[in-house]
């Protein structure tokens, strides 16, 4: 499922604002036979939900444009785990999925115009910085028969925000 909503704000007197958004619920799901060592799971690389916001400055002159966006998506499988072993008893192990964890992204931009021939641009990208993570995730069985969720950050990392100016000459 996903909704999309598109907005000028001049409704509100901010005629130069515009407002952008979208959502989408996803659900996935890989099945296998039964006996199978594999267990249904969702499908790799699909997050189960994204969340996208922009807003966005224009003047009625249309020289200066600024954006700034926000985005994040939800755990998603990024490495299949499997069973290793027969297909039961002690003689097997599960080897948990890997997950990227969800993270805050926000973009900012802008453009100027100076005329039909002089452009200038500056974008910064992932301004927070947040920490890409990676998971393995699986659920401990304890001896009292209770079971809990065990997770371990097997990577992770700041990519560092991303910074461009640019100027386009037209010929």
């Amino acid at each position: 499922m996903e909704i999309e909503v598109r907005k000028n704000l001049g409704f509100i007197g901010l005629e130069s604002l515009s407002l952008s958004a979208n959502g989408s619920l996803i659900k996935s799901k890989v099945e296998f036979e039964a006996g199978s060592r594999e267990e249904d799971r969702p499908m790799q690389g699909q997050s189960p939900y994204l969340v996208n916001v922009g807003l966005f400055y224009t003047p009625q002159d249309g020289k200066l444009s600024v954006g700034a966006l926000y985005n994040v998506i939800g755990k998603r499988i990024i490495g299949v785990g499997r069973s290793v072993g027969t297909t039961g008893g002690d003689d097997s192990a599960n080897i948990p999925h890997s997950y990227e964890m969800p993270r805050n992204v926000v973009d900012v931009s802008a453009r100027y115009k100076f005329n039909d021939k002089i452009e200038l641009s500056l974008a910064a990208r992932d301004i927070l910085c947040a920490k890409v993570r990676f998971e393995q995730q699986t659920d401990a069985i304890h001896p009292n028969g209770t079971t809990s969720e065990v997770s371990e950050v097997t990577k992770s990392y700041k990519p560092g925000a991303n910074i461009s100016l640019g100027m386009n000459f037209k010929f």
